[in-house]
């Protein structure tokens, strides 16, 4: 099990301002930080079998003897994003524009407005943003994985293994930040709709995978 509490701070590189006098307005957190992540592996064999406290011998032995439980737990909080807006209104070449924060930015937590959007604002014309590079945060993620193992002694030498994998557990969704609809220009302003694709082999949804292992 391992636990960490962590700040990254720094420039950002996306967006980012190239106006010489505005430059300190790209300082902070990084598009890497993560304030909490949590993660545990666990690993054990049931309590059944030849040398095991219950089912020492004869069928309930070979029935229920040799299995395994296996899990990879995973969560973390949010990831930073920038609430942006149109740069023409910064008219400044090869300069990103923040949004302005007209207030307070308060956090709904619904897929379809992570932030209230009345907090922010389109900067007048000429001026820098004021809402900061990455100054919010997105959803965390948790996600669950589980294995079952049956092993199955052939011969003194070979010995052959059924393997089942499941792959997020609870078929729950990881949705993306609101980074790619976070400009206040765009009408899907602050929506989490998209999915983030944190599972194997490309399927977010739940996975089962069942092998056969022949070990010498």
């Amino acid at each position: 099990m391992a636990y960490t509490f962590g700040k990254a701070l720094g420039y950002a590189i996306t967006p980012q301002v190239e106006i010489p006098q505005s430059y300190q307005a790209n300082r902070g957190p990084q598009s890497t930080d993560i304030t909490h992540i949590f993660s545990l592996t666990g690993l054990a064999g049931l309590p059944f079998g030849e040398g095991k406290r219950w089912a020492q011998r004869g069928w309930p032995s070979k029935l229920a003897g040799g299995w395994q439980l296996s899990t990879v737990i995973t969560a973390h909080s949010g990831l930073t994003f920038t609430p942006t807006a149109s740069s023409s209104s910064l008219n400044s070449p090869f300069s990103n524009q923040f949004a302005n924060c007209i207030g307070s930015p308060v956090k709904v937590g619904s897929l379809y407005q992570w932030y209230a959007p009345s907090a922010f604002a389109v900067p007048a014309s000429g001026t820098l943003g004021n809402c900061g590079a990455n100054s919010l945060f997105g959803h965390g993620l948790f996600n669950v994985d589980l294995g079952v193992t049956r092993a199955f002694k052939i011969t003194e030498r070979f010995k052959l293994q059924f393997r089942t994998e499941m792959f997020n557990v609870a078929n729950t969704p990881h949705h993306v930040m609101p980074s790619g609809n976070a400009s206040v220009n765009s009408s899907s302003f602050m929506q989490v709709t998209s999915i983030l694709n944190t599972g194997r082999d490309g399927v977010e949804q739940r996975a089962v995978r069942f092998s056969l292992r022949l070990g010498w």
